[in-house]
Parts: structure tokens; sequence; C-alpha cells
């Protein structure tokens, strides 16, 4: 027995939260649905509440910065899924990324900061790549 799209989305949304234009994407590419109707299906699922990209940018963000992730790279991953600035900013503000980044750094490198500028300049540039500004890895060394 075959699974429709819908069983298909149902599915996937049961195990995560999925946003609007990426579970669109999704049932494109893996449930043969042409664009028009698997933006259709997703409004309906939106509809009735099984949908929500409020619920995906709040698990998504919490998610990342579970990971210790800067502002900007959640930003761009969350642009990359279909996801506008009005509806993520809320969730990013009030962190306090200067404490985020100091996280980050000690658990992957250790608690002591670094006194070769060859290290400090490989912390930094682990901390750039993963999304938080430039003043704030600064402000960390």
């Amino acid at each position: 027995m075959a699974l429709t799209a819908k069983d298909r989305a149902l599915g996937w949304l049961a195990r995560r939260e999925y946003g609007f234009e990426e579970l669109v994407s999704r049932l494109v590419r893996d449930a043969d649905l042409d664009r028009t109707e698997a933006q259709a299906l997703v409004q309906r699922l939106a509809d009735n509440n099984l949908q929500s990209d409020e619920r995906f940018v709040e698990s998504f963000v919490r998610s990342q910065l579970n990971k210790c992730r800067g502002p900007i790279r959640i930003r761009a991953d969350l642009r990359q899924r279909g996801i506008s600035e009005g509806q993520w900013r809320d969730a990013l503000e009030g962190i306090n990324w200067h404490e985020l980044a100091e996280q980050r750094r000690s658990r992957k490198f250790g608690e002591v900061l670094p006194t070769e500028p060859s290290e400090r300049a490989r912390q930094m540039r682990h901390l750039a790549a993963q999304g938080f500004p430039e003043s704030v890895v600064r402000d960390l060394f």
C-alpha cells in the first residue's frame, strides 16, 4: 500500500516541525507533487494547525542555541528554509550572544584562553564559522 502525499507530510511533521516552504519542497521532491499541489496540501495542514511556521521557528532556534550557534548562521539557515525576517526576529531577541560564544569556545577548546596568536586566530575563525559576529568574537579575546 503506497502512502499518500498527505500521509507522508503527516509522518514528517510527527517527527519534527517543518517550515511551510521546507515542507512544500520536500513534498515536491519526495512525494512527486507539483509545486501548486504541494502548496495547497501544506496550506490545508497549516489551516488545521498541523503545520506552523511559528512552532518551526521556536523549535529550530532552540535546537541551534543548544548547539551554541550564532545569530548570523541561525538567520541564514532560517532564510534558506523560507522563513521571513518578521517570523524569526522575535525569537532571536534577548539572547546573550557573548555568553553563548564563550560556551561554544570553552566546549570546543577548553576553559583557558589561548596565548599563542595562531591558536587565538584558529578559535576566532571557528566562532565566526558558527555564526557569531566579529564584535562578539573580538570581545571574548
